[in-house]
């Protein structure tokens, strides 16, 4: 699993890659190959301009291990999780079943994505 900071989200996997591009647009995302459309090189997210991801610029990894994600994971890098994200998240790390990419914006801004500025 890997837990990876971007300047806006907080991004999840139980993959063990490094992410292979980024969006320099408005949501500042993190991709892998399989989530790029080769041929426009635009950000699924906020239609921006995706470039090849460099560790320290576009994304820092917090926590890079052999485990699945669990609970506790979460919980670390997003404290204040309401009791149904929580549930949630039980639901998405228990059985068989891995985390493909789970990213979430940052509590502090969280307001301004509700508002539309991503």
């Amino acid at each position: 699993m890997i837990i990876i900071d971007t300047p806006f989200h907080i991004s999840f996997t139980d993959g063990n890659e490094k992410p292979t591009s980024a969006c320099i647009g408005k949501c500042k995302l993190i991709w892998w190959p399989s989530d790029v459309d080769q041929k426009t090189k635009l950000c699924k997210k906020c239609t921006g301009k995706i470039e090849t991801a460099i560790e320290n610029k576009h994304y820092k990894i917090l926590r890079k291990h052999n485990n699945r994600l669990s609970l506790n994971d979460f919980k670390k890098h997003l404290p204040n999780l309401s009791k149904t994200d929580k549930e949630l998240i039980k639901s998405y790390t228990k059985g068989t079943e891995k985390v493909g990419l789970l990213s979430l914006i940052k509590t502090e801004f969280s307001e301004k994505e509700k508002q539309g500025w991503l």
